[in-house]
């Protein structure tokens, strides 16, 4: 039994790091396209920040996506399998139906969101000093 628990594990572990790693380079383009970079703000309050992280302007941000993005799509693939082959093995490794999945896959798709709308409005330089949420705002999202 312990065994099987440890395979399916491992499985889902390997096949969502391939899925991610296959998807990186599609992500990676698209924030080079669209701009989607991160921004240094030239603070008179930090100069020595600004300074260190010069170099680090228009490195993509968002890559978040791709992690919960695999994440879900793995999740609603083998839900959906297991509706259609609940007896294979391909059926017995959905996790959607444990009641005990549920609360911290939501809680992990609710800071996804609140992560990727602070790097976008970090991005747009929207926000306290243009780098998006400030911190205790952030805080409290992820504390609610």
């Amino acid at each position: 039994m312990e065994t099987a628990i440890v395979f399916k594990i491992g499985f889902l572990t390997i096949l969502s790091f391939a899925l991610a790693f296959a998807g990186t380079p599609l992500l990676t383009h698209f924030l080079y396209k669209y701009k989607m970079g991160k921004q240094i703000r030239d603070s008179a309050s930090a100069p020595i920040f600004a300074a260190l992280h010069k170099e680090k302007a228009g490195t993509p941000t968002m890559g978040g996506i791709l992690i919960w993005v695999t994440v879900l799509i793995l999740a609603l693939l083998f839900y959906v399998l297991h509706l259609l082959f609940p007896e294979s093995f391909i059926g017995q490794l959905n996790f959607l139906s444990r009641e005990q999945t549920l609360l911290p896959l939501g809680l992990f798709v609710l800071g996804a969101i609140i992560g990727l709308v602070d790097d976008y409005l970090g991005v747009r330089k929207i926000g306290p000093k243009g780098g998006g949420f400030g911190m205790l705002y952030r805080l409290g999202l992820f504390l609610f």
